[in-house]
């Protein structure tokens, strides 16, 4: 069977979608920032609990950290604070730039 007899949405077949990003809410933060630096835990293994017999460098990502205020949350924390905020009713957010960055959420 070639692709073109697979139907959509089958293994190997993909149904694509375009999603109008403007119409998908932002998650936001409890200060009401929706701007997030990703974070990284950087781990060293040492070669006794490595598979290879060798130690080795190991990074762990998850973490995200509000430009506004530096809260740190995980996904999952993430996502009850928007449960939180459903909860409390509309948040006012920040409109302008934190203080600090160029306009793209970098310092400098």
């Amino acid at each position: 069977m070639d692709k073109s007899q697979i139907p959509p949405g089958a293994p190997g077949n993909p149904v694509q979608v375009n999603i109008n990003l403007d119409q998908v809410p932002a998650m936001m933060c409890r200060c009401g920032g929706n701007r997030f630096y990703p974070i990284q835990q950087i781990r060293t293994v040492p070669a006794v609990l490595s598979p290879s017999g060798k130690a080795q460098i190991m990074f762990l990502d998850g973490w995200r950290e509000c430009v506004l205020c530096g809260a740190v949350y995980t996904v999952s924390e993430l996502q009850k604070v928007q449960e939180e905020i459903k909860k409390r009713g509309p948040v006012l957010v920040h409109a302008e730039s934190p203080e600090g960055s160029n306009g793209n959420g970098n310092k400098g």
